[in-house]
């Protein structure tokens, strides 16, 4: 608010009224910068992703219908915005509510609780979250009650653990639930599955005036069913990597099957499913070669989590001890113990993708954009662990 007394008042508007009669000498294209939004990658060095005016006007009004389709349009419809301005789902929340006539209901950002009492206030919103995020939520009892309330519930940026896919399947399969998917490069999303009743989470098909290809490794595309890289087309491919030409030429490339096209490649893995849904497996980057064996990481914490006593859990390969080799870490929240968890790990797989180090914490750091933040995580050393009984090999 602001406070003028009444010649203040008189000068201020003789001002605005000068300001409104200037055009502004500024001629603005679609094909101008929007926004550039820094995300880091493999590397470390953080880059950033380039996105123009119509490449975010076209997500936001091409899928308008995708999703809101059940929405009334009415300012009375929240939208609880949960994701830092930094993280570029951020835009959906603060651009999406604006033209789509919703409340924009702002949250403080990691404050379940703060969140859960928003939606109770204010039930059949909408609700854009990280499966992270979504975890601490669910870890309220409250939470039974007042999920159930909302609308629209879209859940990303990260591969969903078992206990958030059982929560959807027990409390809220009336709700439209959907999986999304899509890198920072594509402009937000560019894939969603409809949760509604599946047991099980894909990635599902691309979203309107997107396409995706799963190629190998000489870009050629893998036979049905089989896995290859996730390669996206279409409309929301971002202009490029701020000042970086190589990494640009690097991960946009020239698509194959239509001259004159872009194609992201991502780094993720895929293969298309019998019933026409895209499943995913994992990262590139994220198989590490443990004593001779190539491990999905994801594959471990599908387990881990898995367990009943298992609150949350991540599993990542790390160097200790100023060694060369890697060794294989469980970091869990919940009342599992060492001993319980290497137990049933074995139970269910290999002895080789079976973890040596169990660390229990609190809870599991997260990023300001509400992901798991692997470098976050303690060494073992001095975090009072239990490690697994190592046996070494007689013949």
């Amino acid at each position: 608010l602001f406070y003028f007394d009444k010649e203040t008042l008189t000068d201020f508007e003789k001002v605005c009224d000068s300001i409104t009669k200037v055009s502004p000498l500024v001629t603005i294209s679609s094909n101008n910068l929007v926004y550039c939004t820094y995300t880091s990658g493999s590397s470390g060095l953080a880059k950033g992703v380039a996105i123009e005016h119509n490449q975010l006007s076209l997500f936001i009004t091409l899928n308008k219908n995708y999703f809101f389709k059940n929405i009334t349009e009415n300012s009375q419809t929240n939208w609880f915005a949960v994701t830092n301005y930094t993280f570029d789902i951020s835009v959906f929340e603060l651009l999406g509510s604006l033209l789509y006539g919703f409340t924009l209901n702002l949250n403080p950002i990691g404050n379940a609780e703060y969140l859960l009492n928003s939606i109770l206030d204010n039930p059949k919103g909408i609700l854009q979250i990280t499966p992270s995020y979504f975890e601490e939520l669910i870890e309220h009892e409250k939470a039974i009650s007042i999920l159930p309330s909302l609308g629209l519930i879209m859940i990303g940026g990260e591969a969903m653990s078992e206990k958030v896919v059982l929560f959807i399947e027990n409390y809220l399969s009336s709700n439209c639930v959907f999986n999304v998917y899509g890198p920072t490069e594509t402009t937000i999303w560019s894939s969603a599955f409809l949760l509604n009743n599946s047991k099980r989470v894909f990635l599902g098909n691309p979203l309107d005036n997107e396409f995706i290809y799963l190629l190998n490794s000489d870009l050629d595309l893998v036979p049905y069913g089989s896995i290859g890289e996730i390669c996206i087309g279409g409309v929301g491919l971002a202009r490029g990597y701020l000042n970086r030409p190589e990494l640009t030429k690097e991960k946009f490339i020239e698509n194959p099957y239509k001259p004159g096209e872009r194609l992201y490649r991502t780094g993720d893995l895929g293969r298309w499913r019998d019933d026409g849904n895209m499943e995913y497996l994992g990262r590139i980057d994220d198989q590490v070669k443990i004593r001779g064996y190539r491990i999905e990481l994801g594959e471990i914490e599908q387990v881990v989590t898995s367990h009943t006593a298992v609150s949350q859990g991540v599993v990542i390969a790390r160097s200790l001890s100023n060694s060369t080799d890697k060794e294989l870490i469980a970091y869990t929240t919940g009342e599992a113990t060492a001993e319980e968890l290497k137990v049933y790990l074995k139970e269910k797989l290999p002895s080789y993708m079976v973890p040596n180090y169990y660390v229990k914490l609190e809870s599991i750091p997260l990023t300001s954009n509400g992901k798991v933040d692997r470098k976050a995580l303690p060494d073992p050393e001095g975090t009072g662990l239990q490690q697994g009984v190592y046996v070494a090999p007689i013949t």
